[in-house]
């Protein structure tokens, strides 16, 4: 990843609730009120989005108004793989 990603990754669940875990310890001498609040809020949210009813909500969310049938156009001609490195030649990386 590089250091560009970086802003959009602390916006996107689930990391986008780790930023208030660190504000509160970094919080935690000055503000403890404060800091206790946010330790709280973020673990509480990570612990809602582990709970299995919460994702399979989302899950299903995500997979309405999905086409029935595949499209008119045919048969895709090619099926692509993406990787990140492939290792060929007893381990060499290409």
């Amino acid at each position: 990843m590089s250091l560009g990603a970086l802003p959009t990754a602390l916006l996107m669940p689930p990391v986008n609730l780790l930023v208030p875990c660190a504000a509160g310890l970094l919080l935690w001498r000055s503000r403890p009120r404060a800091a206790r609040w946010l330790l709280a809020a973020g673990l509480a949210g990570l612990l809602v989005l582990s709970l299995p009813i919460v994702s399979r909500a989302l899950i299903i969310s995500l997979e309405t108004n999905l086409p029935l049938s595949p499209p008119a156009a045919g048969p895709p001609g090619a099926i692509v793989i993406l990787s990140a490195e492939a290792l060929r030649n007893n381990g060499v990386l290409e």
